[in-house]
């Protein structure tokens, strides 16, 4: 499930649906106007053709040194910059929210705004502990 998190901001998941079939395909982020992927899950997207795919691997056990963050962030605030973008990992319940509550937090929303408003957008975000540590 792909979810508008703003205006040019989505959230959400990249495993294969159970038939094997993408979660999303070229056509599908084309339509939504989306022309920038931001990888954080470690998924193989070489489905994609047209979007650009910006691969920042995290690990979701919070043992993840600092770079990995602002590396994550700075793609997002240059793919921003460009177009509309989609922040994925592999089920989009954890990583690919935690960068897009950090990109709130950088916005201005206290931790606490920030999570509200992501899940309100995202009803599925279930960041893990250790990634909030």
């Amino acid at each position: 499930m792909l979810s508008r998190v703003l205006d040019r901001l989505y959230v959400g998941g990249s495993s294969p649906d159970a038939d094997g079939s993408p979660a999303f395909t070229d056509e599908a982020l084309s339509e939504m106007g989306i022309r920038y992927v931001l990888n954080v899950g470690g998924v193989e997207l070489k489905h994609l053709k047209r979007a650009y795919v910006y691969p920042v691997h995290l690990s979701d056990d919070g043992l993840n040194p600092g770079w990995v963050f602002s590396t994550a962030l700075d793609k997002l605030a240059s793919a921003l910059a460009q177009g509309k973008v989609l922040v994925t990992c592999r089920a989009g319940l954890s990583r690919s929210p935690f960068i897009v509550l950090l990109w709130l937090q950088r916005m201005g929303m206290s931790h606490d705004e920030a999570y509200r408003f992501l899940k309100e957008r995202h009803p599925a975000t279930q960041i893990n502990s250790e990634l909030l540590e």
